[in-house]
């Protein structure tokens, strides 16, 4: 939309505000509006929590992966109320154990035959997004050092465990997304590599959670050779955290060229696996570590540049 800039005054120029977005959002004369430059852009903003953002989504054929993803879009897009139509019993079960295990702050208010509503019971606040970010980090580097102490000692019957830190940071890394699709993070130009790396890190996370899915409850032997190609992962992807929170980008020269090596030792030692076992934790390391150099580009983006 459009708006024709007025003169008042001597100095002052104006522009009116479009009736149906003052209606939603309660805003009245007197008001007290946030104002926020973007180069060319200038963003009108109001505190007011008078509307929520709705969606209405038939749940009508999906099967359960579809429905995941459906979810997950409408949660990350920042949505407050969540309608679903037509779902069935089995759709319900998935629906339920997503805002347990993924939707922070979310619960299901009202759950008929045909219809459940899902809503926003907290209020996100943009200050907690860093808070939130590095507590997703630790968590999936805490999910790494247990992989692999476990899978050195063959203590498969408790991998599975390990499985609720996966959940964990999917929730922790779904609410950073959440945060920078409806608020935003501090400086606007930064909001799509904080998404890239957010994004990322519940990849990375991903990683552990097939290892041990694939291992639990299964006796299988693993070359200590490949056991120590994921150790080399681990502390890879730990580089990255530290070189993020110590804000020091010269690291990353070294750090490049450690990835290479490691890329080139895993690919390397896949040409010549004998098992699935040793081929599984390898082909992991080799999505760890190429997941973990694709943060690169967005830690130079968030840190490396002065304002």
């Amino acid at each position: 939309m459009k708006r024709k800039v007025i003169k008042q005054g001597n100095n002052t120029l104006t522009i009116t505000l479009p009736r149906d977005w003052t209606s939603k959002f309660g805003v009245k004369v007197g008001d007290e509006l946030e104002l926020e430059e973007r180069g060319r852009q200038l963003l009108v903003g109001s505190s007011s929590t008078a509307a929520i953002d709705k969606i209405q989504i038939d749940t009508a054929n999906m099967n359960e992966r579809v429905l995941r993803w459906v979810l997950s879009a409408a949660h990350k897009s920042g949505y407050d109320e969540i309608e679903l139509l037509h779902q069935t019993p089995e759709q319900l079960k998935v629906i339920h154990e997503l805002v347990k295990d993924l939707y922070m702050g979310f619960s299901v208010v009202e759950q008929t035959a045909n219809r459940c509503l899902l809503k926003s019971i907290s209020k996100e606040v943009a200050s907690e997004f860093d808070t939130v970010l590095r507590r997703a980090f630790l968590v999936a580097l805490s999910m790494a050092d247990s992989t692999l102490e476990m899978l050195r000692k063959g203590d498969y019957e408790n991998l599975s465990g390990l499985v609720a830190l996966e959940h964990s940071n999917n929730q922790l890394t779904n609410f950073c997304e959440r945060i920078i699709n409806k608020i935003g993070h501090g400086n606007y130009k930064k909001n799509s590599f904080y998404y890239v790396i957010a994004w990322n890190l519940e990849k990375i996370c991903d990683n552990y959670k097939y290892i041990c899915d694939y291992f639990t409850g299964r006796k299988l032997k693993i070359k200590p050779e490949v056991l120590d190609l994921l150790q080399k992962a681990n502390s890879f992807f730990r580089s990255y955290y530290e070189i993020f929170y110590s804000h020091d980008i010269n690291k990353l020269s070294k750090l490049a060229e450690q990835g290479k090596s490691l890329m080139k030792e895993t690919t390397a030692m896949s040409k010549t696996a004998k098992n699935e076992a040793d081929f599984v934790v390898l082909s992991s390391v080799m999505q760890i570590v190429l997941q973990a150099m694709d943060f690169s580009a967005s830690y130079v983006a968030v840190n490396g540049f002065k304002e």
